[in-house]
């Protein structure tokens, strides 16, 4: 199996990518000049491709539901600890994927009440919960970088799943970079616990929840990373930075491995495509 790993130059922090560009056997990443939407249309122009016919393609993130069937796991082992007889969950969102799965481990009998799900200012999702209608726009960059999703895939699937049900299913706010800061800087300093900024998303979008709608339901939060791999911003929002884990220091004891390719499937293939005729 060879691994082909896409992600967008400049928009993710300088842990995320060294976990991304380190050196590993019969894996490239590839730096694309453009968005998180750039990146996810080229995988899908590659399946669509002739030139990629006789090369078994597969994919890894949310486009493969065998992405989205394990993570219905994360909401049943949830349920099965707390020992909810009902549950919220709250779900930092961009591609819609992780949600999903959830949709569908309620739908598969698992005793959710309501989902929350918390967006960054690429609100198209909680737009279109409160009636706005599907209209798809470029992603905006954000602190919560791993949710900078424009036109997010599994948007359809949810579709699919729930109907015009979806609304009463799904709950949707948008969480802006200065309400992230504030969200991580208030939560540590009441509780001590240090959220990431996608994490801080979910946090104040369940705060939110609880104000406009008087549920006190059980209220599960999904974290979503270590601190550490944002260390910038956890400096803006609290003057330190948070250690990093050992996995993530000898990151940069490690050589790299990276191909700087622009935004088009063309380009990709210049760079795939020989070392599938090599069987490399």
């Amino acid at each position: 199996m060879q691994v082909g790993l896409l992600y967008p130059y400049g928009q993710v922090s300088p842990v995320q990518e060294r976990q991304l560009i380190v050196q590993r056997l019969g894996v490239q990443a590839f730096a694309v000049h453009g968005t998180f939407d750039d990146c996810q249309r080229l995988v899908k122009s590659a399946f669509a491709d002739p030139d990629f016919s006789r090369v078994r393609l597969s994919s890894a993130n949310s486009i493969n539901v065998g992405r989205l069937l394990p993570q219905m796991l994360y909401y049943i082992w949830a349920v099965a600890e707390g020992g909810f007889d009902e549950v919220v969950f709250c779900v930092p969102s961009g591609n819609l994927g992780n949600l999903t799965g959830g949709v569908l481990a309620a739908l598969s009998g698992l005793p959710v009440r309501r989902f929350i799900a918390a967006h960054n200012a690429n609100d198209f999702f909680p737009r279109f919960l409160a009636g706005e209608g599907p209209a798809f726009g470029p992603s905006r960059r954000t602190l919560s970088n791993a949710m900078d999703v424009g036109a997010p895939s599994n948007f359809e699937r949810l579709q699919a799943l729930l109907g015009a049900s979806m609304p009463e299913r799904i709950w949707g706010t948008s969480v802006s970079d200065k309400e992230t800061l504030q969200t991580i800087r208030r939560v540590y300093e009441t509780t001590g616990y240090l959220a990431d900024p996608h994490t801080a998303v979910g946090l104040e979008a369940a705060r939110r929840y609880r104000k406009a709608t008087g549920d006190r339901a059980p209220l599960v939060v999904l974290a979503t990373a270590h601190p550490a791999k944002f260390p910038e911003v956890i400096r803006q929002a609290l003057d330190f930075e948070p250690e990093a884990p050992e996995a993530l220091a000898r990151l940069w004891k490690q050589e790299v491995s990276v191909v700087h390719v622009e935004a088009d499937l063309e380009a990709l293939k210049a760079h795939l495509l020989p070392h599938v005729a090599a069987g490399t």
